[in-house]
């Protein structure tokens, strides 16, 4: 049972997408209304940044069950930021383009998870 270890989470390029997600998630926070940094916002970041947190971390435990499920919640931030996003949306706070362009890379994050997720729990058995 192999396992990454925490040196090398940097290399995984799920990681990277998910890193290079949270920066573009910050600046178009910056953009949202100044009541809305302390609620959607916040939200949002934190979800987003979460997800490249809980890969990083799963990489550190040296435990293949808890690796696992340390992917499991970067899934469920991702999901939970695609949510927030679809709200951001619906309130007009960003547009139709980067709507789409942000669903596109969260939802290519989702897939790579899934994706090292099924190849972590081959490992198990």
């Amino acid at each position: 049972m192999e396992n990454i270890s925490y040196s090398n989470f940097k290399k995984m390029k799920v990681w990277q997408k998910s890193s290079e997600l949270a920066i573009i998630m910050y600046e178009i926070c910056e953009s949202y209304p100044s009541i809305e940094k302390k609620r959607l916002a916040d939200q949002t970041l934190r979800s987003t940044s979460s997800i490249m947190a809980n890969i990083a971390e799963g990489c550190g435990v040296g435990y293949l069950k808890k690796e696992i499920s340390h992917l499991y919640n970067a899934l469920g931030s991702a999901n939970e930021s695609l949510s927030w996003i679809e709200l951001a949306y619906k309130l007009k706070y960003i547009n139709q383009d980067t709507y789409s362009e942000l669903t596109f890379l969260f939802e290519e994050v989702i897939k790579m998870l899934h994706g090292l997720i099924k190849s972590k729990n081959k490992q198990l058995t």
